[in-house]
């Protein structure tokens, strides 16, 4: 539709001028300290623009504030920056499943090692 077609406009301009876009892949935060599935949204994105994933991977959000909160409390979490995914060479989406199940397993390991 035609918003989708303003987005990816958007989204090809900021790339062209080369900016960089943060998707929260979940979609929202959970209110445990568990990962959501992930949505197909963000990845389609990098496939149609054949721009990098930069996985970033934070921890530790729900004890400094909560879901839906715009308030922040004293507290830390923790980030951790993981290797680019590059996307150039998928085509058409056809490696979409692969795509997303390789970065949720790489930010799900990450995410259990920070936890722990």
């Amino acid at each position: 539709g035609s918003s989708r077609q303003a987005l990816m406009g958007g989204v090809n301009l900021a790339a062209e001028r080369g900016h960089s876009l943060i998707v929260c892949p979940e979609g929202t935060r959970s209110g445990a300290d568990e990962l959501l599935p992930f949505k197909k949204g963000a990845f389609r994105i990098a496939i149609d623009t054949g721009l990098p994933i930069l996985p970033v991977v934070i921890e530790g959000t729900n004890r400094i504030s909560t879901p839906g909160s715009k308030l922040f409390y004293p507290g830390h979490a923790k980030i951790r920056v993981l290797p680019p995914v590059e996307t150039a060479n998928l085509t058409n989406r056809d490696n979409l499943t692969s795509l997303m199940r390789t970065t949720e397993e790489a930010i799900t390991k990450s995410y259990q090692e920070l936890h722990s």
